[in-house]
């Protein structure tokens, strides 16, 4: 009975998923099959143009870019361009990016900030996020505290934690125990 149960459940949350995940991508201009690099040059075209991506767009890139970090997207130009452009064209300030974007835009630079033992990359993006009071997921913290303590940054990894304490919403999980005291001990 339960192993039934177990099987029906599985194939509930894989159907849900492909239901999401085919909304999502059908719901931007831009297709699932379309090939990352096609996305990023069609987005750069749309800027050159002066034309303004939607937030979708951005977040289809940077979903992109996170699967295959092997190509290569510069997501900083990117943002860059497309907040200029969305300035001047419309004189107001950039749309509002989520809190799981901007954890994937982290999440995009890690491999980055690990090769070059540097958290420039990745503290970019908390910064932006930071600045734009958008409310970033445990998941987020955990990854800057990770990314922390494996360039040898511990304070930061401290920091990082300290935020997640003092965020009523957020209480930490293994993970961010994990990763602190990984940091810590390097």
């Amino acid at each position: 009975m339960l192993l039934r149960r177990t099987k029906q459940l599985k194939n509930c949350t894989k159907k849900f998923s492909s239901r999401i995940r085919f909304h999502y991508f059908s719901s931007t201009s831009l297709s699932r099959s379309s090939d990352p690099s096609d996305t990023e040059k069609k987005i750069q075209s749309m800027l050159s143009k002066g034309k303004v991506p939607s937030t979708e767009q951005f977040a289809t890139l940077v979903k992109c870019a996170k699967q295959q970090p092997k190509l290569n997207i510069n997501l900083m130009n990117i943002y860059t361009q497309w907040k200029l452009v969305a300035q001047t064209a419309t004189q107001s300030p950039l749309p509002h990016l989520n809190g799981d974007i901007f954890h994937d835009l982290i999440i995009t630079t890690k491999s980055k900030c690990l090769r070059q033992k540097n958290l420039s990359a990745a503290s970019y993006w908390y910064n932006l996020a930071q600045q734009q009071n958008v409310t970033l997921p445990l998941k987020t913290y955990n990854a800057m505290i990770n990314i922390s303590g494996k360039v040898g940054r511990s304070k930061d990894a401290e920091k990082y934690f300290n935020h997640i304490l003092s965020n009523q919403s957020l209480k930490p999980n293994i993970v961010s125990w994990t990763s602190l005291l990984e940091s810590i001990g390097r």
